[in-house]
């Protein structure tokens, strides 16, 4: 037998499975963050497979973006390699939830200013919708099927409407406008008056911003136009005139009545009277259909 030589041989642990981190969760289209894990002491090796074949990343941690692109589960799986022992797995996953398809915010609408907003009724696909003022989706209005309008200012007013799904995921906005015209102030009706029989009825016009002017006899019947000539016959008209301009909204109407009087008939005085210079003079009499009776000492009025 000849001299001897010594060999050792070393056997290393495997290390320990690394710790990962929590599961994450993501909406289409959102940004996909970085999946990790701690190691013991040694380095850290990802992969996209249980079998420990198709390498994605080292480190404490790896973007999962590259991979988790498409809505589903992904699976990142990552061992810890020690004095060349590569040791267990543990995984991580990541999901990527779909978002809603855009929902429908409606026609767009037009008011004038002073018209009663209806709500805006929104479509979408069974999820939540939410209502948005912004085009950011960051100034939330309401949420539901509805969006309630009180008062808007004179102008195109924005709004939009995104869906969010059961997996708490909204979608992109459809955008709906709601524009509100001004509408005119009441014109004013000029040389609206009382006259007698005799006198001759003038003219009324309108004063407004030189929109279309219509006017109205008690509602019954109407004419267009800038003036209106009342009837000469005795009685009492009322007038009512609208401004519209030229985006179709129409003003409050103002009013104006328009009084004929009849003339009175002549008074009857008592017959003529004769007096002895020194007799006693009675009062003159006179009757009428009047109230006021105006005396003259010659036949000029």
């Amino acid at each position: 037998e000849g001299p001897s030589n010594k060999v050792t041989v070393t056997i290393n642990a495997v290390p320990a499975a690394p710790v990962t981190g929590t599961d994450l969760t993501y909406c289409l289209g959102a940004l996909v963050g970085n999946v990790s894990a701690t190691a013991v002491s040694g380095s850290l090796t990802w992969y996209s497979d249980n079998n420990l074949t198709t390498v994605v990343g080292s480190g404490s941690s790896t973007a999962a973006g590259s991979v988790a692109i498409l809505p589903g589960t992904y699976s990142f799986y990552v061992t810890e390699t020690e004095n060349g022992c590569e040791g267990v797995y543990d995984s991580v996953n990541v999901t990527i939830n779909l978002i809603p398809n855009i929902p429908n915010a409606g026609i767009d609408v037009v008011y004038c200013d002073g018209e009663t907003l209806l709500p805006l009724v929104g479509s979408g696909s069974g999820g939540t919708l939410n209502w948005y003022s912004d085009p950011g989706l960051s100034n939330l209005e309401a949420t539901g099927d509805t969006l309630a309008l009180s008062t808007l200012p004179v102008g195109i007013n924005d709004f939009f409407v995104a869906e969010t799904n059961a997996f708490g995921c909204e979608g992109n906005a459809d955008k709906v406008l709601v524009t509100v015209n001004p509408t005119p102030v009441v014109p004013s009706i000029i040389n609206a008056g009382d006259y007698c029989d005799y006198e001759t009825v003038q003219t009324m016009t309108a004063a407004g911003n030189n929109g279309t002017y219509v006017w109205y006899n008690d509602f019954s019947s109407s004419q267009t136009g800038s003036s209106v000539t009342p009837p000469a016959a005795v009685g009492s008209y009322n007038y009512y005139l609208t401004e519209t301009n030229s985006l179709q909204c129409t003003s409050d109407s103002a009013m104006a009545t328009v009084n004929v009087f009849a003339s009175p008939s002549a008074p009857t005085p008592t017959a003529d009277e004769v007096y002895c210079n020194g007799e006693l003079l009675m009062p003159l009499v006179v009757t009428g259909t009047g109230s006021d009776f105006y005396w003259y000492d010659d036949n000029q009025e």
